[in-house]
């Protein structure tokens, strides 16, 4: 047999080994959609109710104020009386690194057994208006402003009521 022959014999006895190998070290690339991104539930419970205490009405009109870090303040004519009051407090479960905003709903008018109503404005929280939870569970304290009448508006008694406040997850 002639040395062409065999080197023609011997290509084809080794093209599909060739073949093969070759495709073994060949690179290939998949593209694939990744996974969508874990949905994001948040969950808001109320752990303490806004309270602005005991006060008494001494002239015409005037306002009591609770802050969220718990500090209560009179303007004009009420007398603050004793210390059982507290800013509303929210615990927030979301995922770390969640986007939070708060919108506070608007003024509200709180009424009483005998028909008679203070005005509540929602004031600031503890966190901002908008902020990235940093653990699954956040506490937000947020305080507010009773407007209210004289003692003839106002009369003594238990004044209730409800607020908005919205968490936006973003």
């Amino acid at each position: 047999m002639n040395s062409q022959a065999q080197y023609t014999q011997l290509l084809k006895g080794l093209m599909p080994f060739v073949l093969f190998a070759s495709l073994l070290f060949l690179n290939v690339e998949a593209i694939a959609q990744e996974r969508p991104p874990r949905p994001i539930a948040v969950k808001v419970d109320l752990l303490q109710q806004l309270n602005f205490g005991s006060i008494i009405p001494t002239g015409t009109y005037g306002s009591v104020t609770v802050t969220y870090d718990r500090l209560r303040t009179s303007e004009g004519h009420v007398l603050l009386m004793g210390l059982n009051f507290s800013p509303a407090l929210f615990s927030i479960d979301a995922e770390r690194g969640t986007l939070i905003t708060i919108v506070n709903g608007p003024p509200v008018n709180l009424s009483s057994s005998n028909g008679r109503t203070v005005r509540l404005e929602l004031g600031e929280a503890s966190t901002g208006y908008k902020f990235v939870t940093t653990s699954q569970f956040t506490d937000v304290s947020i305080g507010g402003k009773l407007i209210v009448g004289s003692i003839l508006d106002n009369p003594g008694g238990f004044y209730s009521g409800s607020f908005q406040v919205t968490f936006i997850q973003e």
